[in-house]
């Protein structure tokens, strides 16, 4: 038990990297507000710590009541066989350090004996059944974005995934989709916090919609559904998209990782491409996941137009309050010959205000912070959202 006014402990045992995608970074900075964040790992700690040991180092900064790991460590064995590991990551450790120290970590994390979480910012519909199986042996609670427990008695059959996934880009999953993640979600509810992705403070964008250079934009990976909706954005637009496309291959064949010039560039390219724009193209693939450019594209204060994802009304989202769905391109290009600015600026407040109030790391913080006191003291039994507010049992 953890008195109200002692700050809980963390350990975050992994790699240090950073991502064009901040999920986890940002959510390990909301975990610090409320708490004492501690980092083991390459490109945390120096070799002599490392080589102290997990345990031994734990025992040198008083403890800790929680350990927090994410995919990197424990699905060392699949991350290692890929021919470029870290292609889309800024890495601050050496490809040498992360096969040495990746089994290493694993194992010390089993060993571990004390509360264990794991971020699971990973592609669930990927996920192999051995793995679930692993996570049900380590006795982990698991912070997960899918939300994919909101709809597990209803959502639709999937028994014709492998066909849907067809539509998918290149790569997106490393094997065959299946429903392993939904089963195991299903069987062990009670040790998931449901935590969709979170937006950091920096991430808002304050640009009214009248000033906006652009109708509409499609920002992210080429999902089949973003493809058909790029006809709607100006030519100047799609021009850009060519020329990114491009020279993001011919730096892509040159190098194997990114450079902190680089990630920034994409992050800040990104961002402007929604931030200059009155709506926002959104969609979570096949699948129907709310993925971050929900949030994001929210916080920079356009109003997102897409797909419906699942468990869109307990993460707060509202058609025509602060969405607009439009399952088909149609229904797009119909929407954006007959809007206003003044309609567009509500629903792009409200959203902005869902995101500041509910979704940003801040607020965040304070959710996980109100869970993490729960597990400790033994009497959590999962999360859930409803109505836009974080619940748990």
């Amino acid at each position: 038990m953890v008195s109200a006014d002692k700050l809980i402990s963390v350990v975050f045992v992994g790699f240090n990297r950073r991502y064009v995608n901040r999920s986890t970074t940002v959510l390990l900075r909301s975990i610090s507000f409320q708490h004492k964040l501690s980092f083991f790992g390459p490109g945390y700690q120096p070799q002599a710590i490392l080589d102290l040991g997990l345990s031994r180092w734990i025992e040198s900064i008083g403890g800790c009541d929680l350990l927090i790991f994410d995919h990197y460590s424990c699905m060392f064995d699949a991350i290692s066989k890929r021919k470029h590991p870290f292609i889309g990551d800024l890495i601050f450790f050496t490809r040498q350090e992360y096969f040495y120290y990746a089994p290493i970590l694993k194992n010390e994390i089993e060993a571990y004996r004390g509360i264990k979480i794991f971020i699971a910012n990973i592609d669930t519909y990927g996920v192999k059944q051995c793995f679930c199986d692993y996570l049900a042996n380590l006795k982990c609670f698991v912070i997960d974005s899918s939300m994919e427990q909101l709809v597990a008695d209803g959502r639709d059959s999937k028994s014709n995934i492998n066909d849907a996934t067809k539509c998918l880009p290149a790569g997106f999953l490393d094997q065959t989709p299946t429903d392993n993640w939904l089963k195991f979600k299903s069987r062990h509810s009670c040790k998931f916090l449901e935590v969709p992705h979170t937006i950091g403070s920096e991430e808002f964008s304050l640009d009214p919609i009248s000033r906006r250079r652009n109708v509409f934009c499609v920002p992210g990976t080429r999902y089949s559904e973003r493809e058909k909706v790029y006809k709607f954005e100006s030519r100047r637009q799609r021009a850009k998209r060519c020329i990114h496309r491009v020279s993001d291959k011919i730096y892509g064949y040159i190098n194997s990782s990114l450079t902190p010039e680089r990630l920034a560039y994409l992050q800040l390219r990104y961002e402007l491409s929604i931030s200059s724009s009155k709506f926002a193209f959104v969609s979570g693939s096949v699948f129907r996941v709310p993925v971050r450019k929900y949030f994001e594209v929210a916080a920079l204060g356009a109003v997102p137009i897409g797909h419906s994802p699942i468990g869109m009304s307990n993460i707060g989202f509202v058609n025509m309050e602060n969405f607009v769905i439009a399952e088909q391109p149609v229904a797009v290009a119909n929407f954006l010959e007959c809007f206003e600015d003044e309609l567009a600026q509500y629903m792009a407040s409200n959203a902005q205000q869902l995101i500041a109030q509910k979704h940003s790391d801040i607020a965040r913080s304070w959710q996980i912070a109100d869970s993490f006191r729960s597990i400790i003291a033994g009497n959590f039994n999962g999360s859930y959202w409803h109505n836009g507010e974080y619940c748990h049992l």
